[in-house]
């Protein structure tokens, strides 16, 4: 914003919302005091001029390159503001000598993180957020975007059935050929071919996919990380893709299959969300088509060079 404005010309700052992140990328947001969280504090906040509840993220400058970056997510922002039903909308900016403020809408209901741990999560609210983050990404693939930190605690809640994206800080745009090289977002959600790197192919869109699959595993299994065990990630399950879904498969045959299709540790083999998002399952509670019902192939797993293919162990 220009004119000399800042944040307070138009918002009365209520309360600080408090964010705080463990190393598998579980958030809690609360109204108990402040916190920087991950790159943040975020304030809850009135807007003088239309009298809506407003989130506000004050990021301080502390590196040299903090004003391109914060440039670039609020570009990518403003890109998909109010375009989408499931991303959070972006409303304005303001920057100052030390920091800047982004506004965006406020979102009262805490996380999907806060609902997984609280064990209130039943099937239905589970295929609605599916859908609505499969959907999010289908939108944001067919703009060039790539979120890079897809997760329970950037999952923000409307209501018990209606969920919101959010968090773009390390958002990037992306042309429908290229790939990157760079490890970007939440270690805990790295795909296979991020986490093979700097053997591999590099990655792009089917990585967000990676990170809905996860977050589709941790809403069944009461807040459980596929891949951790020890405390940490388990790079041999990992980079095949071999997870524990119990008797899932006996009896929820549908809904297993969808979290194999989501976390086919190959990126080709992995369902695109556009398609994902009409999966039989899902169908099964009213979100898409059902046309997705495809037989999941035998899948490929990297080699110690990065290479794709059947049968390789680490």
């Amino acid at each position: 914003m220009g004119n000399g404005e800042s944040v307070s010309t138009h918002y009365v700052v209520q309360q600080k919302i408090e964010q705080h992140y463990d190393k598998m990328g579980h958030g809690k947001v609360n109204a108990l005091g402040p916190d920087a969280g991950n790159f943040g504090v975020v304030r809850r906040a009135i807007d003088q001029r239309t009298q809506h509840a407003r989130a506000i993220k004050q990021i301080i400058k502390t590196t040299p390159d903090a004003k391109e970056r914060i440039q670039r997510e609020c570009a990518i922002m403003k890109q998909v503001a109010g375009q989408h039903p499931n991303i959070v909308d972006f409303i304005e900016f303001f920057e100052e000598s030390a920091h800047f403020d982004l506004v965006f809408e406020f979102c009262g209901n805490g996380t999907l993180g806060d609902m997984i741990h609280s064990n209130r999560i039943c099937n239905e609210a589970i295929a609605a957020f599916s859908h609505q983050l499969l959907s999010a990404l289908a939108f944001l693939r067919s703009r060039g975007i790539l979120h890079r930190d897809v997760k329970p605690a950037n999952t923000l809640l409307i209501d018990d059935r209606t969920c919101k994206l959010g968090d773009f800080g390390t958002a990037c745009s992306l042309q429908p050929n290229e790939t990157l090289f760079m490890k970007s977002g939440t270690p805990a959600f790295f795909p296979p071919e991020m986490d093979i790197l700097p053997t591999g192919d590099g990655y792009t869109f089917p990585a967000d996919v990676w990170a809905v699959g996860i977050t589709l595993y941790m809403m069944l299994f009461k807040g459980v990380h596929p891949f951790i065990d020890n405390g940490g990630v388990e790079t041999r399950l990992l980079r095949g893709g071999d997870f524990d879904a119990g008797m899932l498969w006996v009896y929820n045959a549908s809904c297993y299959q969808l979290l194999r299709w989501l976390l086919m540790p190959c990126p080709w083999q992995r369902a695109l969300p556009e398609t994902a998002c009409n999966h039989a399952w899902l169908y099964s509670f009213g979100h898409g088509t059902g046309a997705f019902r495809l037989d999941i192939p035998a899948k490929l797993v990297p080699d110690s060079y990065g290479r794709w293919g059947e049968n390789h162990y680490f």
